[in-house]
């Protein structure tokens, strides 16, 4: 294949008259807590322990990313029908990649859709545009003074079945052609205290909740509570509301969180979160229950230096071994510590040093890692240079190192560092004009205890994987 991949576009028009919102092309859904519709990128659980819990209701978003995933292409529109009542409504149809494949009665369906937008092996062709994916939502809107809430409906369609090759935990998973969702929300909030929740349903199948307050206990000290529920048979396609599992599915679970502040130099926050699984999970073949809990502390004794140290401590379950059939499993635990601190050395030069380490206990088996990352940022005139080395160590995938990475515009790259070597980058920005911005990124990883990187025709022979980035903005 030659030439573009991926193409997005958008048109939009705002604020005219009783039009508030109208986008033609690419564009992005966040309504509510995002149970239903969150398309939106949201944050999880972090360092951020207060303000993120609470998702904005932001209504309809262009969609500007080269992310081929979690977006809708058709039209959505915004009309005020009062000063207290919004409608919002859209229609999206486009082609998704998925695993096409037949059952047993000779029956077309797909097992899986892919995210990563790559075409490059001969699956990855094969599966490209397999599917057709239409969705169609209306959304009604109340806002007065400090209230905030609305109904939200909204059906997806698949041109060919998902049926999801089965095992013992995914037996609650969606599969069919149609999906439906209903949900209800309300925001309220008054002085120093944010109410905020979200109730959901799939129609003719499960349930989800989830509710929340933030509040400003003094002038210190922030607080936020968080409980959700959601049942083992809730789907959902298009939602980035807080949850352990990669979805808001088979999940119940009460968090806490915190943010002290004692003066402009320090501050530290936190937080708690238990979690119950009422049904098997991946790698996971019992009901269970576990923990997570954070801890960080800041400290900016200038405008120019900052250092911060967080620990971090995740409890649960894990197979252990099957005898006869039957899984036996036993809780694992993985804890991560950060040490960080940044430094603008001039007006143009800036340097961030961080290390980070990791230990995974299992069936009293103890492992390990660590990274230790140099970071640079240069900045004159038209040009910003930002370049990354790094020296990684991990006994295995359990311990691997989330680290988020500097990218070309509007891409998002938080790769995983596993086993050992050397992860180095370069990103240079140039501003050609004030309309035109071009960005270059090339990205090394070497391994030293391996001849050959991936697995069947991803495999390369050696071990050195190079990534090449080039992006041009015009406007």
């Amino acid at each position: 294949q030659y030439g573009s991949g991926f193409l997005s576009f958008h048109a939009q028009v705002l604020n005219k008259n009783k039009l508030k919102n109208l986008i033609i092309g690419d564009y992005q859904a966040q309504f509510g807590q995002g149970l239903v519709l969150g398309s939106a990128f949201g944050i999880g659980k972090n360092a951020e322990a207060v303000s993120t819990t609470r998702r904005a209701n932001i209504g309809f978003m262009p969609y500007t990313s080269a992310y081929e995933a979690g977006y809708f292409r058709g039209a959505a529109v915004s009309y005020q029908a009062t000063r207290l009542v919004t409608l919002h409504g859209f229609y999206s149809t486009r082609w998704r990649d998925g695993n096409l494949q037949t059952d047993s009665t000779g029956a077309w369906g797909i097992s899986s859709l892919s995210t990563t937008g790559l075409h490059r092996t001969r699956n990855e062709m094969d599966n490209q545009n397999t599917v057709q994916e239409s969705n169609a939502a209306a959304v009604l809107s109340i806002s007065h003074k400090r209230l905030d809430a609305g109904l939200i409906l909204h059906h997806t369609r698949f041109s060919v079945p998902l049926q999801r090759n089965a095992t013992p935990y995914n037996q609650f998973y969606f599969n069919g052609s149609t999906n439906t969702n209903g949900s209800f929300y309300v925001n309220y909030a008054y002085r120093n205290v944010s109410l905020f929740s979200e109730a959901a349903y799939t129609f003719s199948k499960g349930v989800s909740a989830i509710a929340g307050s933030i509040i400003s206990l003094t002038s210190a000290l922030d607080v936020a509570v968080l409980y959700r529920n959601y049942s083992r048979n809730y789907h959902t396609f298009y939602s980035n509301a807080i949850s352990e599992n990669s979805t808001p599915q088979n999940e119940q679970a009460l968090y806490w969180g915190w943010k002290y502040t004692f003066n402009k130099k320090y501050w530290t926050s936190g937080y708690f979160d238990w979690f119950k699984f009422n049904w098997l999970r991946y790698r996971g073949y019992s009901p269970s229950q576990g923990h997570e809990w954070l801890l960080r502390f800041n400290y900016k004794p200038s405008r120019h230096v900052s250092f911060f140290a967080q620990m971090r401590e995740e409890n649960k379950i894990r197979n252990q071994s099957i005898e006869s059939n039957l899984y036996t499993t036993t809780n694992g635990t993985k804890r991560n510590y950060w040490i960080n601190a940044d430094y603008q050395a001039t007006p143009t030069l800036s340097l961030r040093t961080r290390a980070q380490f990791s230990s995974y206990e299992h069936t009293g088996v103890k492992t390990g890692g660590l990274a230790l990352i140099q970071d640079i940022t240069f900045q004159k005139n038209k040009f910003v240079f930002n370049a990354r080395y790094a020296l990684f160590d991990t006994d295995d995938y359990d311990n691997r190192l989330y680290v988020f990475e500097k990218d070309v515009w509007l891409a998002f790259s938080f790769p995983a560092y596993y086993g050992v070597g050397v992860r180095s980058y370069v990103l240079v920005q140039y501003a050609v004009s004030p309309a035109i911005v071009l960005w270059l990124r090339w990205a090394r990883t070497s391994y030293s205890n391996t001849e050959s990187i991936g697995s069947g025709s991803e495999t390369i022979i050696g071990n050195t994987r190079n990534d090449l980035k080039f992006q041009a903005r015009i406007r």
